[in-house]
């Protein structure tokens, strides 16, 4: 079923059109200053840890606070694959529901995400597995965009 989906929406045309701008909102990005540094984070569902959260006196993005830190470490899954699957089944609120205590801001960061990488022609490769080779070479530039607006540095796979 969710390969007719997937077709479906490949079938729409989705990739003539330039990948979203993903806005990382007030205070994306991960900054340096006096005091400044990066903080080491635990696995994410046992699968590797979160590159690290700002120290110091910079700007956090939307998950860099410990909540939602908490909250993607405990997902049973990496949030890629998680916006990936709320992606197909369409279903509003559906990574808040599925990852307990994430806040919206940062959801909405996966959301963004997954958005662009549908935007890159990027489905196909990342279909079974956001984390596989072909889906991380396809999806350089979201990824890019989803370190600024999380901003926990990596591509969540490690």
């Amino acid at each position: 079923m969710k390969l007719l989906i997937v077709l479906s929406l490949l079938a729409l045309g989705c990739g003539s059109e330039d990948p979203p701008v993903v806005p990382g909102g007030p205070g994306s990005g991960v900054g340096s200053g006096p005091g400044g540094g990066t903080g080491g984070v635990g696995g994410v569902g046992g699968a590797g840890g979160i590159g690290g959260s700002a120290g110091g006196g910079g700007a956090m993005g939307a998950c860099d606070n410990e909540d939602d830190i908490d909250a993607i470490q405990n997902a049973g899954d990496t949030m890629r694959n998680i916006a990936r699957d709320c992606r197909v089944l369409g279903v509003p609120g559906c990574i808040e529901a599925r990852v307990t205590g994430i806040s919206t801001e940062c959801a909405s960061c996966y959301r963004e995400g997954e958005q662009c990488s549908v935007f890159s022609n990027c489905t196909l490769s990342c279909q079974l597995d956001t984390c596989s080779a072909n889906c991380l070479t396809c999806n350089e530039e979201c990824i890019d965009t989803l370190q600024e607006c999380t901003g926990i540095p990596g591509d969540g796979c490690v």
